[in-house]
């Protein structure tokens, strides 16, 4: 029903129409109700109105001199301050196009002359309860909006914040690690440093896993793009993973195919990727297997499997180890470490690059991960955008 209650605040009504008497109708139907009526003859005046005062709701005629109804709503709606102003259109036109021209202007209700004040009474009551339910919605989302970017700014502070003493715990360690200034008399000395070197190192890799994901996510990440062959990509990761699969005692066999065209792709964050795959592969091997990868591409798009020889997992289990933050202990003796975000930033890289990653399970024990990969160029929407970190 209408908004009667006197502890509101009045209710704003602005009548558009060259008929005076219209308006004079609507206060007399309207009277004992919390409403604030206003007037303008035409849509020019209304413009002019409503830009130094604020209304809930605007009732407008059709056909108006100077601005008719059509062209007035269609003002309404390019203005960001007005756009979301609910309008209700009446006209006396026997028109049947009226109706869908109206409302494809942006009128959010219809009525026709000789007006029926019942269905008047409950039609702009609808409108207006709808137009608040809208309003909440929208402040709820700004504020949601505003939570995010705050977010994006925290975590941005606080990586920036936290590399300063993750490069000198890492640095140090080094230093202490390759006894630079002399030898340290002890071996203990070495192993705790090489302790904080792994310790300092996981930690750095791990924070910024999730600014990297959370970056690709947001489409705050930047995409470098640009002209790389197979083998640049992929043969240098195999030098970042090969001493994972020797303390694994995991093989490693390579295949990449020839012919393979030069691919224009992010090369630091497709190495990341396939790094990311590689790396499941290895924890999920026993000792003795081997991890087999096989690069092929054509049509600008590269496509990689990665096959391990693990006890396997379900298919439930395979869509969610890509879930952030999902791990999973295998039957090698290796619990998971890290935070469970690589496989997920092998997927969020992927799919920024028109493509995604997914596992397969054979039936006999095993999985393979399959990475496939086009051009950002290609990829319809996709842009480079200014990088959080």
């Amino acid at each position: 029903m209408l908004d009667g209650d006197p502890q509101r605040r009045r209710t704003k009504l602005l009548i558009v129409d060259d008929d005076p008497l219209l308006a004079d109708i609507v206060r007399a139907r309207l009277d004992g109700w919390n409403w604030d009526i206003a007037s303008s003859p035409n849509g020019a005046k209304a413009v002019e109105f409503l830009k130094n005062n604020a209304v809930d709701l605007v009732v407008s005629d059709l056909e108006m001199p100077v601005m008719d109804g059509y062209r007035f709503i269609e003002v309404l709606r390019a203005d960001p301050d007005l756009t979301h102003l609910p309008v209700v259109v009446i006209t006396g036109s026997e028109d049947a196009d009226a109706c869908e021209r109206a409302l494809a202007c942006g009128a959010n209700a219809f009525l026709t002359k000789p007006l029926n004040w019942s269905l008047f009474s409950h039609n702009i009551s609808y409108v207006l309860n709808n137009a608040r339910r809208e309003e909440a919605l929208r402040e709820a989302r700004q504020r949601a909006e505003s939570a995010s970017r705050q977010k994006d700014y925290l975590l941005a502070v606080v990586s920036h914040e936290m590399r300063t003493p993750l490069n000198a715990i890492v640095g140090f360690s080094r230093i202490l690690n390759g006894q630079v200034a002399g030898p340290l008399g002890n071996s203990t000395y070495l192993d705790c440093a090489r302790e904080i070197e792994q310790a300092g190192s996981a930690l750095g890799d791990m924070i910024s896993d999730m600014f990297l994901y959370s970056g690709i996510l947001a489409g705050t990440k930047t995409i470098e793009v640009d002209d790389y062959p197979a083998s640049d990509v992929i043969l240098p990761v195999i030098d970042d993973v090969v001493a994972e699969a020797r303390a694994a005692t995991v093989d490693l066999s390579i295949e990449v195919d020839d012919g393979i065209p030069d691919l224009q792709l992010d090369r630091s964050l497709v190495r990341k990727a396939v790094r990311e795959v590689l790396r499941n592969a290895i924890a999920a091997s026993p000792a003795g297997a081997t991890v087999n990868l096989h690069a092929q591409g054509a049509d600008e798009i590269l496509r990689i499997s990665v096959t391990d020889r693990g006890p396997g997992v379900s298919a439930e289990q395979a869509e969610a180890m890509f879930d952030p933050f999902f791990q999973v202990d295998t039957d090698t003796g290796r619990k998971a470490s890290g935070v469970g975000l690589g496989l997920s930033v092998a997927r969020a890289i992927a799919r920024a690059h028109g493509g995604d990653c997914s596992l397969k399970s054979e039936p006999d024990g095993g999985t393979t991960a399959l990475l496939w990969l086009r051009a950002p160029a290609s990829v319809p929407g996709m842009a480079a955008k200014e990088s959080i970190a």
